[in-house]
């Protein structure tokens, strides 16, 4: 999914460290108080924003499927009634009152999924 225009995120660690991500590499993210964790395919780093500011700097193709998680739309694998599961294996949490609204968006963007 990566495109030529796609350019890095960098992320502050509450340590001081920093990330240069990738938004396409990014699975979703997960709120921890007034922090989140974004976890990709291969790594899970702690970053110094909360989840409204993450939902803000990330691509359109980021959705929040409940209070507590932002998911990368594009790796959504199959919608269950009370979860989702991504094209990695990882199931996540979907409050009832959110899945007719994640079902519209992946349709109006043209997604192909199981349901």
């Amino acid at each position: 999914m990566r495109t030529t225009s796609e350019r890095p995120i960098k992320f502050q660690s509450p340590k001081e460290e920093y990330y240069d991500i990738l938004p396409s590499s990014i699975l979703y993210a997960e709120a921890d108080n007034v922090y989140a964790y974004i976890v990709c395919k291969d790594c899970r780093c702690h970053v110094r924003h909360p989840l409204a500011m993450l939902q803000e700097l990330l691509p359109y193709y980021f959705i929040r499927i409940h209070r507590s998680f932002l998911v990368n739309s594009c790796c959504i694998y199959t919608i269950y009634p009370h979860s989702i599961r991504l094209k990695n294996g990882s199931n996540l949490p979907l409050p009832i009152q959110n899945r007719g609204h994640l079902i519209e968006y992946l349709s109006q963007q043209g997604h192909c999924l199981t349901l």
